[in-house]
């Protein structure tokens, strides 16, 4: 029960790290706010959530939008009444840079940047006027290092966007009791690379159970531990950085890639 008495708001909780996170949070006591934008599978992380005896409720957001956000942190406190954990986790991958299209600029810009910007913005106040509060971003190995991200440059600019966001923010907010930190994955096998993978061409692509096997595997040549990451190792990282156990730590960029850089 590390997180006993907390309220955690979770975006992108329907898969992966997202969803994760939510099970390990509410199991160690926190009330969890899980929002995504996709209505089913943020629905049926709160169903497994509440049948193991936890507390949860969804959400439906668009992470790039900036009233979607406002709404999400101004729900959290009706229902809950404080926010002790904004886990800014939702994100979008990127194509290579010749395929790279406005349209797709902007996705990733709003959905990876944007929206956890202005999540913070109107998490903040709420969190100072209770007496503190963490806040965690999920960036990327790519935001960290670009030649781990080279294919999708627009990408790893976003997401180096988030590494520097979460370091400004940890200096502003240290004397208000709010701690800040970033998670930055590399390759962890999640739905991101089943829906949202681009080829070497920066064709879209959806991979399919056989070739996501192989990509993996691929990955996995060039992984110290000879793996690529599961969706629980971040979460296990997210649990430590949200708990008490890490009362010291603020402004850091956490690397979880298996030893891969």
């Amino acid at each position: 029960m590390r997180l006993e008495g907390k309220v955690a708001v979770i975006t992108g909780a329907g898969s992966g790290i997202g969803k994760a996170t939510a099970r390990l949070f509410a199991k160690e006591g926190a009330k969890v706010l899980a929002a995504d934008y996709n209505a089913k599978s943020g629905q049926e992380t709160v169903e497994e959530i509440n049948k193991a005896g936890g507390t949860a409720s969804f959400l439906e957001v668009n992470i790039g939008s900036v009233n979607d956000n406002k709404r999400m942190v101004d729900t959290a406190v009706n229902l809950y009444q404080r926010i002790d954990i904004l886990y800014n986790n939702a994100g979008l991958g990127g194509p290579t840079l010749e395929a790279t299209t406005e349209e797709n600029w902007q996705a990733m810009l709003d959905v990876n940047l944007t929206g956890p910007f202005f999540a913070c913005q109107h998490a903040i106040p709420q969190m100072r006027k209770q007496g503190g509060g963490i806040i965690l971003f999920t960036a990327s190995a790519g935001g960290m290092w670009g030649v781990s991200k080279a294919r999708s440059p627009s990408y790893a600019a976003v997401k180096g966007g988030v590494v520097l966001l979460g370091d400004c923010l940890s200096r502003l907010l240290g004397k208000d009791n709010i701690r800040v930190n970033v998670i930055c994955p590399g390759i962890t096998n999640t739905a991101l690379y089943d829906s949202h993978f681009y080829d070497a061409q920066g064709a879209a692509h959806t991979l399919n159970e056989e070739e996501k096997k192989a990509f993996m595997a691929g990955f996995s040549k060039n992984i110290a531990l000879g793996r690529v990451g599961k969706p629980e190792d971040i979460a296990s990282l997210a649990l430590f950085l949200a708990s008490d156990e890490s009362s010291f730590i603020t402004g850091e960029s956490f690397l979880i890639d298996g030893g891969r850089l």
